[in-house]
């Protein structure tokens, strides 16, 4: 062999010991860092095991727990969600309720404007009436001063609320 190629086959070496040191490095290292700790706890490798496997229960428990956390949580959220969108829509309807509430309310002014304008017509209407017919019959009667309006008759009376004002 030349010297070149035992050059090479020396760095070929070098490089496969050095890729083997890097995947056993770290496991070596874990393992004595392990082994310390059990010195430092002066446990056994057993009690070292066990406690292990424990923690490795602990650890799937704990995501299982989370697991189940976290889907409850997204259902809540959903709820949420939902309860929100329907408070919207409610809030959307009672705008236009209200605002319909406001337009019935001001239909119902006008029509009791309405209404007492009628009235007022109405008790106009009848005064003058009452006070034509019962004048008439004042002549014959002159005791007649009061009217009343029943069942939408005129009546003359001799006493009364409401008073006949007859031209003399």
């Amino acid at each position: 062999m030349t010297g070149r190629k035992k050059i090479a086959v020396f760095l070929v070496c070098i490089n496969i010991l050095l890729i083997g040191a890097m995947f056993f490095a770290r496991p070596i290292a874990i393992g004595y860092s392990v082994y310390g700790q059990m010195k430092q706890l002066n446990q056994s490798l057993e009690t070292y095991t066990n406690n292990l496997h424990e923690l490795r229960s602990n650890l799937a428990e704990s995501t299982s727990n989370l697991s189940s956390c976290y889907e409850f949580s997204q259902q809540l959220l959903s709820n949420l969600q939902q309860s929100n969108n329907d408070m919207l829509e409610c809030k959307e309807k009672t705008g236009l309720l209200q605002q319909d509430n406001k337009e019935l309310g001001q239909t119902i002014s006008d029509r009791d404007a309405e209404l007492s304008k009628v009235k007022d017509n109405f008790d106009a209407l009848a005064a003058n009436m009452a006070n034509n017919l019962c004048c008439k019959a004042k002549v014959d009667n002159p005791d007649i001063k009061y009217y009343r309006i029943e069942g939408n008759k005129v009546i003359c009376l001799t006493e009364g609320t409401f008073r006949i004002s007859c031209p003399s």
